[in-house]
């Protein structure tokens, strides 16, 4: 966690989804709503959704792979990140 964002990652789908409902319980307990929820994995996205998640909405442009993340360039589409340098 670092200022407002969180950058983690699982194993699998279920260890994901646990990660995720155990970060928003606590930060909802200090009033901080996490937002813009982005994930690799199109089936943690669906449920996430369906627990009314506030999903990233880069996730809806197909032509889009790309994120930037605290000054990282992730590709969450092949899951790899890139740095780039001056």
């Amino acid at each position: 966690m670092y200022v407002d964002d969180l950058i983690t990652g699982a194993n699998d789908t279920r260890e994901a989804l646990k990660l995720s409902r155990g970060a928003k319980e606590v930060m909802s307990k200090y009033r901080m709503n996490l937002r813009k929820w982005v994930s690799n994995d199109r089936n943690l996205v669906k449920e996430l959704e369906r627990e009314n998640y506030d999903i990233h909405p880069i996730l809806n442009d197909s032509n889009v792979t790309k994120l930037k993340v605290l000054g990282i360039q992730w590709d969450f589409q092949d899951d790899s990140l890139c740095v780039e340098t001056a």
